[in-house]
């Protein structure tokens, strides 16, 4: 998505701001569980979580971290979800990277479940000690290059 068509990108966004610190934006979200539920929104124009740099990425999980901790202690809220979705494959929408931060009340709405797969959900999934190897030889070859 061109920074031109972003809907966090335009200039109204900017009457929309509650806070902000170095790297991100903090705005009430326009269809929210709960009321107060915010986004928290990259500076920068990028569209996913890997385009963000390190800075970038801490300081949008801290302030999201700062916002659920208000959720809880201020307002009483039971719980907070954070979600991030990044890519289409993974129910991004609007592509400019952000954090949903989502108060929760006990037995508010069903917890999302679409995005789990079926199969693996039909049984107690259990990644076989194959498949462990695998992924633990991939995982840690990747970070210690890092």
């Amino acid at each position: 998505m061109p920074k031109n068509k972003c809907p966090f990108c335009t200039p109204q966004i900017e009457n929309r701001v509650i806070y902000e610190n170095n790297s991100a934006r903090l705005i009430l979200t326009q269809d929210a569980i709960n009321p107060g539920q915010a986004l928290v929104l990259s500076k920068r124009h990028v569209a996913t979580l890997i385009e963000l740099n390190d800075n970038e990425l801490i300081e949008m999980y801290l302030l999201a971290k700062k916002v659920a901790e208000i959720f809880i202690k201020t307002f009483s809220y039971d719980g907070v979800n954070l979600l991030l979705n990044s890519g289409t494959a993974a129910g991004q929408i609007v592509h400019h990277s952000h954090i949903h931060v989502v108060p929760r009340i006990t037995g508010d709405v069903p917890i999302a479940r679409e995005w789990l797969n079926p199969v693996l959900q039909q049984k107690e999934y259990e990644p076989d000690q194959t498949e462990l190897l695998h992924y633990s030889k991939i995982f840690k070859n990747e970070l210690e290059k890092s």
